[in-house]
């Protein structure tokens, strides 16, 4: 999943019908992980609640995703009918965690 920062809120793209949205949609409270590619002992593990789901801007916001991760002006794979939702989620809880360099946090 790719994400993205709006202030103080994490954004996340997705399709309209994916189960992950549904289960955002049931239950607000997300939980996100990130490992270091490098390292995949050092991470971070982010707690939150969905605080917002729209179709507004969604579609232009992958084509942002889109130039930052692939270097493309525009999402290649989105189909004819596809519904891009962009998700607001206001962290709680974050954890990071490298224990080769001993540290650990929150």
């Amino acid at each position: 999943v790719w994400v993205d920062l709006e202030g103080d809120r994490i954004l996340v793209n997705t399709l309209e019908g994916r189960l992950k949205l549904g289960n955002m949609r049931r239950d607000g409270r997300v939980a996100l992980g990130v490992a270091d590619r490098a390292n995949h002992y050092e991470s971070v593990t982010v707690r939150g609640r969905v605080t917002g789901i729209t179709s507004e801007g969604a579609a232009a916001h992958l084509d942002s995703l889109a130039r930052r991760y692939l270097g493309e002006e525009t999402y290649r794979f989105s189909e004819p009918g596809d519904v891009r939702v962009l998700v607001r989620i206001a962290p709680e809880r974050v954890h990071y965690f490298n224990p080769e360099a001993g540290e650990e946090g929150r």
